[in-house]
């Protein structure tokens, strides 16, 4: 009996010993026993920066489990080729196509967008208080040319300064007309307005607010209008 718990006791020392090694081989030298079951291990990876190698597994910078590359998967040095896993491939939606030649549709459909040049617009203020009295441009899209009379407005202070040109002109002294004409072109009336004023001898009553420029109109392909619209002033109660 002693000889076969002997025996016994030999087979189990001998196990454990076969089994300590082969725990130490797995977890102190994992490549050798890959090797042994599959494709060789090369080394270990990052998942996100494939220039972080190692040995062995472990963690990257970033705190993600390295990935092995194997044998024949290495990277071939070109920067040009890319190289997806299966998974990766599958993740992704990846769709390959054999490449070849053949003729583009001439009709292409897409979408575009309409705008206008900031740069060409030009805003009209006026510079005294007023009341519209007669409204030439009523609605977005009406053509303007350059010169034409956007409204004509009533205002008290328009009055008085004509009526101090006209009294200026009437005493002759040239620095008070100088002056009187200063004052109306501050108020925003043309040179034309003020030299017709002093032509007719007429005090003025209203004050015409004319188009800068001209809103240009174009037509594109599919004839659509394209146009630079004059901004409609509001109305003062």
């Amino acid at each position: 009996m002693r000889g076969r718990y002997s025996a016994l006791s030999i087979l189990a020392l001998a196990a454990g010993v076969a089994g300590g090694i082969y725990l130490e081989r797995l977890y102190l030298n994992p490549s050798d026993m890959a090797g042994s079951t599959g494709p060789e291990i090369l080394y270990w990876v990052a998942p996100m920066d494939a220039n972080f190698r190692q040995p062995g597994p472990g963690k990257s910078p970033m705190g993600m489990d390295l990935v092995p590359v194997y044998a024949g998967d290495e990277p071939s040095g070109d920067p040009a080729e890319v190289t997806l896993s299966a998974a990766e491939i599958n993740a992704i939606g990846v769709r390959t196509a054999v490449a070849q030649m053949s003729e583009i549709s001439h009709r292409i459909e897409t979408v575009g967008f309409v705008g206008y040049d900031e740069h060409l617009t030009s805003h009209v203020h006026t510079r005294v208080d007023r009341w519209i009295e007669a409204l030439n441009v009523r609605a977005v899209g009406d053509l303007v040319r350059k010169g034409d009379v956007l409204f004509e407005m009533f205002s008290p202070i328009i009055g008085a300064s004509t009526s101090d040109l006209l009294r200026a002109i009437e005493a002759g002294d040239r620095r008070i007309v100088d002056a009187a004409r200063s004052k109306l072109r501050s108020h925003g009336m043309s040179d034309d307005q003020i030299a017709r004023i002093e032509a007719e001898g007429v005090l003025a009553r209203n004050i015409e607010v004319l188009a800068q420029q001209t809103a240009w109109t174009r037509r594109n392909w599919r004839g659509l209008d394209l146009s630079v619209c004059a901004h409609r002033p509001h109305r003062r109660p």
